[in-house]
């Protein structure tokens, strides 16, 4: 599923987004242009850019199932609104009240928006971030920057964990998440997962437990607690831009160290043509490799699928 709208800067620019359902349905993507009223705080015409990887299940009878309470309603928000909103979480939270979903349903949310200054020469771009998906920016087919997923890994994320007073505590376990080492190679990497506790239960049995990746996120009823990275980029006119936000279901398939995989960022006309790439990925045969080692656990070797797939999402700005 791909959209493609008219923007800001139309004649010499592209936005797409697009998504690939391949799991739990729970992805998000929206593209749009935003017209100045012409009032005192909205001077400015923008383009943007939403990308929202949704997350949370619940058992119904015996079987696993994808929550929605959240995601269908952030889905449902006005998103001029919520790009124009000086604290999109504080929009959120006004509109989706705790009653009306779960603890357990959240979202990542990534909001990238693309401005001509009005002096004619330079491109401002502002993004927004909280979670673990991605954002890459390349200029001139240079990477030149890029987010810093919320993880328990990250020192910043560590401290703002450790100095919480909202009565809320957590602790980490083991896990492994997918690796991708070479275009036909993959492993599992050693990473920390994070679970949410009320401090009065930390060590009580059949607590309330919110389990997950990432340190941050939208939903939970504000478990996590909010510290959205913000950034702002200033680019001249003159130069070749691709703008990347997207989902863990493209990232975690990815590897911008490898050649094909970069290149793939950077110069993908649509959204499209990366969701699809990344799908091809989850669903080809691979060789399982140690992560360490990267020599193939199985001789001969023998070829696996990946057995899970991830939802997919993408969102890009191609200026040129």
């Amino acid at each position: 599923m791909q959209f493609i709208t008219e923007n800001v800067l139309a004649k010499v620019s592209s936005m797409t987004c697009a998504i690939k359902q391949l799991d739990c349905k729970q992805d998000s993507a929206f593209i749009g242009t935003h017209i100045a009223s012409g009032t005192d705080d909205d001077m400015e015409d923008f383009d943007w850019m939403i990308n929202a990887d949704g997350h949370g299940s619940k058992i119904v009878n015996s079987h696993r199932v994808s929550d929605y309470s959240f995601q269908r309603q952030f889905d449902a928000l006005d998103k001029d609104a919520l790009v124009m909103a000086k604290d999109p979480i504080a929009y959120i939270d006004e509109h989706i009240k705790y009653e009306s979903y779960n603890y357990i349903a959240g979202s990542t949310l990534q909001i990238v928006r693309i401005y001509r200054e009005k002096n004619g020469k330079e491109i401002r771009v502002e993004y927004f971030g909280i979670g673990d998906s991605g954002m890459r920016i390349f200029d001139n087919g240079k990477l030149v920057a890029e987010n810093t997923p919320h993880k328990i890994d990250d020192p910043a994320e560590k401290l703002r964990m450790s100095n919480r007073i909202d009565g809320i505590k957590y602790i980490t376990n083991d896990s492994y998440t997918l690796f991708v080492n070479t275009p036909e190679c993959i492993s599992m990497a050693p990473c920390k997962r994070v679970k949410f506790y009320k401090q009065s239960q930390l060590f009580a049995y059949n607590t309330m437990e919110l389990g997950l990746s990432m340190t941050q996120s939208i939903g939970h009823h504000g478990y996590t607690g909010y510290n959205p990275e913000i950034r702002t980029f200033h680019f001249p006119v003159s130069n070749d831009l691709q703008i990347v936000i997207a989902s863990d279901g493209v990232f975690d398939i990815m590897n911008d160290k490898i050649a094909e995989d970069f290149a793939i960022l950077c110069h993908s006309k649509t959204a499209d043509e990366l969701v699809e790439f990344a799908e091809t990925r989850w669903k080809q045969e691979w060789i399982n490799v140690d992560h360490d080692t990267c020599k193939p656990f199985d001789m001969p070797v023998c070829k696996v699928r990946i057995p899970d797939y991830d939802d997919i999402s993408a969102c890009i700005w191609r200026y040129s």
